[in-house]
């Protein structure tokens, strides 16, 4: 993850006191872009911005700023980083699917119901986390949005008919979806995730192969227009 810093004062001199925050962050995200690097955080007058608190920030004039520092890293490391840390975790869920689906079977508890439960919600998390990161998919050397498409449209069907059959109390109906349908649509999850991951190795394999220095400095550079123009 690379840091950078420009002074408020250096921001009035480019552009004007009056010029929003939010003027300079859409420009400088758009220049990350094209050398395809992403923002992970801002930094104004030495404090770390959260994300939500990103629109309250983006209203003040450039008067109001003595310093802005941003955190990059380039997209196809961060996509990378996220799928692999899924592509670890699938196996556990898969494993905890089928535990309880025997449970569910073989020797039902209340905390077998409250375990279900839980798995539910972590695999609807996933889903989201994967939606969440299909912008900077896009904008990465990945490839297999289509196969993510399937297996998100297969998971959040056999999620809804979990729910419908956990809601209802039809514990074999729910044993069979967990079985069947729910672990089937984490292998598909897996399969895709692992074809992604290694597509973005193969890429950044040749990236360091050929002229990664020069293209770091490249982006230096052109980073830097807004400090010396």
């Amino acid at each position: 993850m690379d840091r950078y810093k420009i002074d408020g004062l250096e921001l009035v001199q480019f552009y004007n006191e009056e010029t929003k925050l939010s003027k300079v962050f859409t420009d400088i995200e758009n220049d990350l872009k094209a050398n395809k690097q992403v923002v992970c955080q801002y930094i104004v007058n030495g404090q770390p911005i959260l994300e939500e608190d990103e629109l309250l920030y983006s209203s003040w004039c450039l008067d109001q700023v003595d310093s802005l520092e941003y955190l990059t890293e380039n997209v196809d490391r961060l996509v990378s980083d996220v799928i692999q840390g899924w592509i670890d975790a699938i196996p556990e869920l898969v494993t905890q699917t089928e535990k309880s689906a025997y449970e569910l079977k073989f020797q039902r508890t209340a905390k077998t119901l409250m375990v279900i439960g839980e798995l539910l919600d972590n695999c609807n998390y996933f889903v989201q986390s994967m939606e969440s990161m299909y912008p900077m998919l896009r904008n990465s050397s990945a490839a297999g949005l289509g196969a993510f498409t399937e297996a998100e449209q297969q998971t959040q069907k056999a999620l809804a008919e979990s729910l419908v059959a956990f809601e209802k109390k039809d514990f074999v109906l729910l044993a069979d979806n967990l079985e069947y349908e729910l672990i089937s649509c984490l292998e598909l999850w897996k399969k895709s995730l692992e074809n992604v991951q290694q597509k973005l190795k193969a890429q950044s394999a040749e990236t360091n192969g050929s002229s990664s220095e020069q293209k770091k400095q490249a982006s230096m550079d052109q980073r830097k227009k807004l400090i010396v123009n």
